[in-house]
């Protein structure tokens, strides 16, 4: 099966509408393990699946089975969800400029789309591709950059690029850029077959950011220091209705 350059233009049309819909749907967590891989769908027989998500998206069935063979072979798509801080409290500022706190992280359902598709025969190693809420600085020192180079560092990763689509506001506390790294090395380790733990995982996150590691399981959690030291809390705001108002002001983190 190949897909040439007019198919893979379609196939990020058809991946930004997935994601309008994964925005808006309260099945979120879902959606991504209904969708089946290549070889569920060996034969031209209707499946259940593929025809309730094309009705959804008003497009042919081929293109779920497009997405199906590129979320095995060579693509992969995930949608990396913010956090809130629930009673966050300033303690300290830290000689080292950090400042130690005391909060609940609880992750929300507000995504940005992030999608990996191995770039055949180039000559770079990743290439990242904005869209969306504005993002500032070099691309290159964007966290997905960093989170792909520190594990190409450790293992044999081919050439990528990577599409990310950001949709959950800067400068609020929601964890966006943090989110995106941990979410990255989550889906390099499973779209490559790397074979690391939860536990190495974290470890890798903590060494992009404070708080990384929590989106790597996303379990609300009592977290201290700056941010990363977490204490597991049984804490569930299911069924509840939670707005996220972001008023036009930018917080950084580090002042």
């Amino acid at each position: 099966m190949h897909l040439d350059n007019d198919y893979r233009e379609k196939y990020y049309g058809f991946a930004k509408k997935v994601f309008t819909l994964i925005a808006k749907s309260s099945s979120y967590l879902t959606f991504y393990s209904l969708i089946p891989t290549y070889s569920d769908c060996v034969t031209e027989d209707t499946c259940t699946r593929c025809e309730k998500y094309s009705s959804k998206l008003d497009i042919s069935r081929s293109f779920i089975r497009i997405f199906a063979y590129r979320k095995k072979r060579r693509h992969m798509i995930t949608f990396p969800n913010a956090k809130i801080n629930i009673g966050l409290q300033v303690t300290e500022r830290r000689p080292d400029g950090y400042h130690n706190l005391d909060t609940v992280f609880y992750p929300i359902p507000l995504h940005d789309a992030l999608e990996v598709i191995v770039a055949k025969d180039a000559n770079y190693d990743c290439r990242l591709h904005l869209s969306g809420v504005e993002v500032a600085g070099d691309p290159d020192s964007n966290l997905v950059v960093r989170a792909y180079r520190l594990l190409a560092a450790d293992y044999t990763l081919p050439p990528v690029d990577i599409y990310l689509h950001k949709h959950i506001p800067t400068g609020a506390g929601l964890g966006v850029g943090s989110a995106d790294a941990s979410y990255m090395l989550r889906m390099l380790n499973e779209m490559f077959s790397l074979g690391i733990s939860t536990e190495n995982l974290e470890s890798y996150a903590a060494r992009l950011g404070a708080d990384c590691p929590f989106f790597i399981t996303c379990n609300p959690v009592y977290a201290t220091g700056i941010g990363n030291e977490f204490h597991p809390i049984t804490l569930n705001l299911g069924g509840w209705h939670l707005d996220v108002v972001k008023p036009d002001v930018f917080v950084s983190t580090k002042e």
